[in-house]
């Protein structure tokens, strides 16, 4: 939130003063005179901000060395204290590095492609709905994989499929197709993303999204294959690399964290004066699922000074 919101909601002794009248155009360098009222503004920004974080501090009992240094800090706190019962059981769910460079190569966003047959028009009478925190409520409602992945051996179609469609298995896989093609001859969304795809050159693609292929390779969950299958047909598959596991519900404190900032939101959502808060705790709600999709390994970026 903005600093006046902030300065404003711990009660702070000196607040934001407002900036109608403070000149942003002016130049001012560190030996330009400064008039009593800029003095006091500037005074004012630094004086709220350290009283209302000791305020913060005070209320969450927390240090210079303990306090979260972004607003997703407090949520990953608040996460790791409502799962602490069963921390040792998510630390055994921890991946090798092969599994997790597998995970990370077929993890996507959402589908955003837009429909070719409406590109560069003007469409008139169109509708929209929009599902109210939609990650959030999936991560209450839906099924995950909550056992440790077991890497496959036997990595015969017939058993992957099996795996999928008759033990409702969590699968995740690398693939390769041959001949790939798209059902439709004009497909409205085409499901595989040209960027996360080894394809061969003798292909077709729209806007990103692959149509045809003579060859792609890709990694992909069960989710994505059953899609794949309606969407697609090739003339030859073969799973190069498989790990399956057991879909559960997440651990209660997830869903417990996700209905309480959920509650937060919905309790202060419309109320004029509270808007910043809504916005606060919405943030927090939807950093909830951020926070579980945010790939843990980091290059690391070095500087170093080269003496010659």
């Amino acid at each position: 939130m903005g600093l006046a919101e902030f300065t404003k909601k711990m009660k702070a002794k000196h607040q934001k003063l407002s900036g109608d009248d403070f000149d942003y155009g002016k130049k001012r360098y560190p030996w330009t005179p400064l008039t009593e009222q800029e003095l006091e503004y500037g005074e004012n920004d630094v004086l709220g901000l350290i009283e209302s974080i000791r305020t913060e501090m005070e209320n969450d009992g927390d240090t210079l060395y303990s306090i979260p240094d972004t607003s997703t800090g407090y949520v990953r706190r608040d996460v790791k204290e409502s799962t602490y019962y069963c921390r040792e059981y998510i630390k055994s769910l921890a991946p090798d590095y092969e599994l997790y460079k597998l995970l990370r190569d077929a993890f996507r966003g959402g589908n955003t492609h837009a429909n070719p047959a409406y590109v560069g028009k003007i469409v008139e009478n169109v509708h929209s709905y929009d599902m109210s925190s939609s990650y959030p409520a999936t991560q209450c409602n839906c099924l995950y994989p909550t056992k440790k992945f077991f890497h496959l051996k036997n990595l015969r179609p017939a058993y992957i499929f099996d795996l999928i469609y008759k033990h409702k298995k969590a699968v995740v896989m690398r693939v390769e197709f041959v001949n790939l093609r798209s059902k439709e001859e004009f497909p409205v969304c085409p499901y595989l993303s040209l960027s996360k795809c080894i394809t061969s050159k003798d292909r077709i693609v729209d806007n990103g999204r692959i149509v045809k292929s003579e060859y792609c390779q890709t990694a992909i969950t069960d989710i994505d294959f059953k899609i794949i299958a309606d969407m697609y047909e090739w003339d030859n598959i073969t799973i190069l690399d498989a790990y399956k596991s057991s879909y559960g519900k997440l651990p209660n404190g997830i869903i417990a964290q996700n209905i309480k900032y959920f509650t937060n939101k919905t309790t202060l959502k419309g109320i004029p004066e509270q808007e910043y808060f809504y916005m606060k705790d919405k943030n927090k709600l939807n950093s909830i699922y951020g926070m579980t999709a945010q790939d843990p390994g980091k290059d690391d970026c070095k500087y170093i000074n080269f003496l010659y």
